[in-house]
């Protein structure tokens, strides 16, 4: 009986182990996955350590097909007022940044999706530390973020606070 204990005790340990090993690597494929590696920066000659979340105000998930605008977002340019391309398997983007607070926002969205109803669906978001009152253009790297060649995608650039959300997108 003491046998079977002690063999019981170590198939926990070893299933605990186990189970704490696979929740890790999940969390780390899903960081993979949605492309929060070193290369989803703005890369320029301006020197950079800290990054801010860009928070969202709603996602309407199963509403998608009707387009339910959140209050935050009315009145905010239409999808199709923003540049656009169609992707074509390039590993990185030229973008033109305006910087008007402290945060420069950047998301990428597929054509399909209004992102004033779903905000959440970016493929791309970042939000980079700028200078007030400076415009640069860089390249972001959109490798590794799930865009589809042949599919088109539309850019969103606005400005972000050290509080709050995104605001002024254009």
């Amino acid at each position: 009986m003491r046998r079977i204990t002690k063999k019981i005790e170590a198939l926990i340990r070893t299933n605990t182990a186990l189970f704490f090993l696979c929740i890790i690597s999940i969390g780390v494929l899903v960081l993979i996955w949605r492309g929060q590696g070193a290369g989803d920066r703005l890369e320029s000659n301006q020197d950079s350590t800290a990054q801010v979340p860009v928070v969202a105000a709603l996602n309407a998930g199963d509403q998608k097909n009707e387009q339910v605008i959140a209050p935050a977002f009315k009145g905010m340019p239409d999808p199709e007022s923003y540049t656009s391309f169609v992707y074509e398997g390039e590993e990185s983007l030229s973008v033109s940044i305006k910087c008007t607070d402290d945060f420069s926002v950047v998301m990428i969205f597929p054509m399909e999706v209004d992102y004033r109803s779903d905000v959440l669906s970016a493929r791309y978001n970042s939000a980079e530390p700028c200078v007030k009152g400076v415009a640069r253009t860089g390249k972001i790297s959109i490798r590794g973020f799930g865009l589809e060649e042949g599919h088109e995608y539309y850019v969103v650039k606005a400005s972000q606070g050290k509080k709050g959300m995104w605001h002024d997108p254009y």
